[in-house]
């Protein structure tokens, strides 16, 4: 459970600095990413994870970009 969730971490931190650092993310998995942080949010606090579940428009974005 914890290296799964410390790979969570490393691949948001990855996503962080790509997007810093203005790297392509043409290829990013966005629902993965999407999935890592809610996990992630879910280990510290369930309703946090259902308010920014609620709130997000991730999914919505992701379904509407070209492919």
């Amino acid at each position: 459970m914890q290296r799964a969730m410390h790979d969570r971490v490393d691949r948001l931190v990855r996503l962080r600095h790509r997007v810093a650092h203005a790297g392509s993310l043409l290829d990013v998995n966005v629902e993965a990413r999407l999935t890592d942080a809610f996990d992630i949010l879910r280990a510290i606090s369930q309703p946090a994870e259902n308010w920014c579940a609620a709130m997000s428009r991730v999914h919505d974005l992701d379904e509407s970009r070209p492919r």
